[in-house]
């Protein structure tokens, strides 16, 4: 945005804008329009326009340093000493003396502040108005909802109590078809527990003999040994090794024997199990699937009903919102244009007593003479 003031240099022409160009005659009333920001109405864009001044034509020129005239162009200086300046909202510092311009400052505060009680008065005169409306908007949006809570709510306590009844049939017969499964497999792992232990049982019996008659002979040997030495104890030692390596073969091999009946066992008994749980997965299958078949067109019924429901409460809903805007919106454009006006009137009073305050030679900046 352009500094106040701005203009062009062209030749031996100073180009510059005043109130009464931009807002009393044709060509300004057609800048107004072409300019999107009132801020802009004195800028350099502006100052072509009016004037019709090509692109890249003259020299722009700007300064907000009102402390001397020499910081502006002669043609300027006139026209800010003849007033014609004024009535463009711009009441810089520098131009009026210390005094005046404090008298002006604590003048315009006190037209703000009429201007805020005013304002101040006309936001509560639209509260006034449009609460009432928003108030009762909102009280017959809840009824809405409440209407169509109630009739929704009574669909789904339909709907769950059909599903509900369909689930316990579907739970009153799965649970005997599991405890069922439960039952056979846990026989099953019971009798296989029962050959196993007897196998542990068989194989221990015949272990135990073997490891006693070799600690027998093993001690057997030893006590001989003691009684003799050197050559006898070499002896006992090649026969306990001899002993023991014939022990481990004859163990292993019960162990081995064991452990081959163990592992069939218990192939048998998941060959039988499998088939168990792959019946019962079937048959609980074929339970949920009639289950399921039965519960999905309950909830597609609930749910046909609840659509319109649902749409008719928003149908309603956003009616009431739009009849609610309707009355809020005049309210509103009007109260935008009162606030609006009251700024303006502010804004131009504050530009007149400024402007005033500068006609007065004696409260002007003494440069400006």
């Amino acid at each position: 945005m352009c500094q106040f003031v701005s203009w062009i240099k062209k030749g031996d022409k100073v180009y510059f804008l005043t109130a009464r160009q931009i807002f009393e005659t044709t060509r300004g009333k057609q800048l107004q329009k072409w300019c999107s920001n009132p801020d802009d109405y004195v800028g350099h864009e502006a100052i072509r326009f009016y004037y019709r001044i090509a692109e890249g034509a003259g020299d722009d020129g700007e300064c907000s340093d009102f402390s001397t005239p020499d910081n502006f162009p002669s043609e300027i200086v006139k026209a800010i000493k003849e007033g014609k300046l004024r009535g463009l909202g711009q009441t810089p510092e520098g131009l009026l003396a210390p005094p005046a311009y404090k008298d002006y400052l604590a003048k315009k505060d006190q037209l703000h502040k009429d201007y805020q009680t005013n304002a101040d008065q006309l936001h509560k005169d639209y509260q006034a108005k449009v609460d009432p409306l928003f108030e009762d908007y909102l009280a017959k949006k809840d009824q809405l909802h409440k209407d169509y809570q109630a009739k929704v709510g009574q669909l789904r306590k339909d709907y769950l109590a059909k599903k509900d009844q369909l689930h316990k049939d579907y739970q009153a017969k799965a649970d005997p078809l599991f405890e069922d499964y439960l039952a056979k497999k846990d026989q099953l792992y019971e009798d296989c527990q029962a050959k196993v232990g007897q196998l542990r049982k068989d194989y221990l019996a015949k272990k135990d003999p073997l490891h006693k008659d070799y600690q027998t002979n093993a001690d057997q040997l030893y006590e001989d040994c003691q009684a003799k030495v050197g050559q006898l104890r070499k002896d006992y030692l090649a026969k306990k090794d001899q002993l023991h390596k014939d022990y481990q073969t004859k163990a292993g091999q019960l162990r081995k024997d064991y452990l081959a009946k163990v592992g069939q066992l218990r192939k048998d008994y998941l060959a039988k199990k499998d088939p168990l749980h792959k019946d019962y997965q079937a048959k609980v299958g074929q339970l949920r699937k009639d289950y399921l078949a039965k519960k999905d067109p309950l909830h597609k019924d609930c749910q046909a009903k609840v659509d319109p429901l649902f749409e008719d409460y928003l149908a309603k809903k956003d009616q009431l919102y739009k009849d609610c805007q309707a009355k809020v919106d005049p309210l509103f454009e009007d109260y935008l244009a009162k606030v609006g006006q009251l700024r303006k009137d502010y804004l131009a009073k504050a530009d007149q007593l400024y402007w005033d305050l500068f006609a007065i030679p004696e409260n002007r900046n003494h440069k400006w003479g």
